[in-house]
């Protein structure tokens, strides 16, 4: 068994008997520390040797990141930096208290035709998400960053994002279920697994 915790997109591992879902908040990478008590509350009861695979950062390269950089007149890869260091150094609490906490890659940013619903990419009042090509750039670096340091803490890294990842480097469309959400990747994130075990 396999657990995971992340933000909606936990959904392309839902299948029962493999990938058991623990905690599906809309969380950022870098508010992880804040939500210590309910990320905690989840954790109870796990067998210490098990895999718990962190599915986050979506929320952070379709938004947030480009908002601060913006709102706050701070260059782009300065909050990529905090954003990998603020995730990370929670994911190292955690495994030193001997919880076997895993990163998957954060999966490749869709391309907006127009807005949709209440999403903040169109709806921030001091800045939003960004364009297209603003959000790919944060994607690939932050995915770049997380996997460099999570080589360098010894953190187990999962990276899907090559298969994910269309030629013009947003999603491909044909793999989610609603454009933005990706259909069933449980099989590919195995295959990752066996290979770093």
């Amino acid at each position: 068994m396999i657990y995971v915790m992340g933000d909606s997109h936990v959904t392309m591992l839902a299948n029962e008997g493999v990938f058991e879902l623990l905690c599906s908040e809309s969380f950022t990478a870098f508010s992880l520390h804040e939500k210590d008590k309910k990320i905690r509350e989840s954790l109870i009861g796990i067998d210490k040797e098990a895999i718990i695979l962190f599915v986050y950062g979506e929320i952070d390269c379709r938004y947030r990141i480009f908002y601060c950089s913006s709102s706050k007149k701070i260059g782009l890869d300065l909050i990529i930096d905090n954003t990998v260091q603020s995730y990370l150094d929670y994911v190292d609490i955690l495994r030193k208290e001997q919880n076997n906490v895993w990163v998957l890659s954060v999966v490749p940013t869709q391309k907006y035709g127009g807005p949709t619903g209440g999403d903040p990419v169109f709806t921030l009042p001091n800045g939003d998400g960004g364009g297209d090509e603003d959000r790919r750039y944060i994607t690939e670096v932050l995915n770049s960053k997380l996997k460099y340091e999570c080589f360098k803490r010894n953190i187990p890294f999962i990276d899907i994002y090559c298969d994910l990842v269309g030629k013009d480097g947003f999603n491909r469309k044909e793999k989610t279920r609603d454009g933005m959400h990706y259909k069933y990747v449980g099989d590919i994130v195995l295959e990752r697994i066996k290979e770093i075990l």
